[in-house]
């Protein structure tokens, strides 16, 4: 799996959370801004739609990305960007994010490698991109993913659904048949994976994941089959979506998220 206006999640004087926008006010109907708040941890999830601003890099960012083409240059920045905003937001100075780096498949060397003592995840599509970032002291992990509200390809769907998901796919076009169900079982899966890698440093494949989207904007998942030992940590996620649709275009934005009290500590990434 792979698993991206700027907001700003923050406590309000009556002890409540508040989303800020990027000029100083208030939001409170972009997809996002609810997802941070149900999440229930103190997640800050920043995001924009300007990708094709000139963000700026820390020059070992930029030679991360010297020779890319400039679609993935665009989103590489405004993902960045997003990440340093929320930094901004957990008082932290904003620094570099760059790839874990090394030899291996690419799931495992273009993860981020976060500052200490903080725990996030990027994401990123056409024309949207986004970071959560938490805490490692209160957020054991946190995986986000955005994807366009379209259907998957043909032939995808085979691929990434297990037994119980059609069903899953049904039922959630009976509460809106506008929402592309198969996606956002996708999604869903992408932000578990991210979610899942910083704690384990193992994949998780499609087939290895069960997913249970609820109308009401949850989810949880579970482990397929016989699963490894390390794979009951899925029970531990706290998984929510939303829709949010901006300038005419709709994305499904999931998110996933493990309590620093659940987390294992022993076999996180570096």
């Amino acid at each position: 799996m792979s698993l991206a206006l700027v907001h700003r999640v923050a406590l309000a004087d009556d002890g409540g959370v508040r989303v800020i926008g990027a000029r100083g006010h208030d939001v409170g109907t972009h997809g996002e801004s609810a997802l941070a708040t149900a999440l229930g941890l103190p997640v800050v999830i920043r995001s924009t739609v300007d990708i094709g601003r000139c963000w700026p890099l820390f020059p070992a960012e930029e030679a991360t990305v010297a020779g890319s083409a400039p679609q993935r240059r665009a989103q590489f920045a405004a993902a960045r960007a997003c990440a340093r905003a929320a930094m901004r937001d957990l008082m932290i100075e904003p620094a570099a994010i760059l790839p874990v780096g090394g030899t291996g498949p690419m799931w495992r060397t273009r993860a981020p490698r976060w500052p200490h003592g903080v725990v996030g995840s990027l994401t990123h599509t056409a024309g949207f991109a986004a970071a959560a970032l938490g805490r490692s002291e209160h957020v054991g992990s946190v995986g986000l993913d955005v994807e366009p509200d379209l259907a998957l390809p043909h032939g995808v769907w085979d691929s990434v659904h297990v037994d119980g998901e059609d069903r899953c796919v049904a039922d959630l076009a009976q509460g809106d048949a506008t929402i592309a169900g198969d996606r956002l079982v996708f999604s869903a899966k992408e932000a578990v994976f991210k979610a899942w890698f910083p704690l384990t440093g193992r994949w998780l494949g499609f087939d290895d994941c069960q997913v249970d989207l609820r109308p009401d904007g949850t989810f949880c998942c579970g482990p397929t089959g016989d699963a490894d030992p390390s794979h009951r940590l899925l029970e531990a996620v706290i998984g929510r979506w939303r829709v949010t649709s901006r300038g005419g275009t709709r994305h499904l934005l999931t998110a996933a998220a493990v309590p620093a009290c659940i987390a294992p500590v022993t076999a996180r990434t570096p």
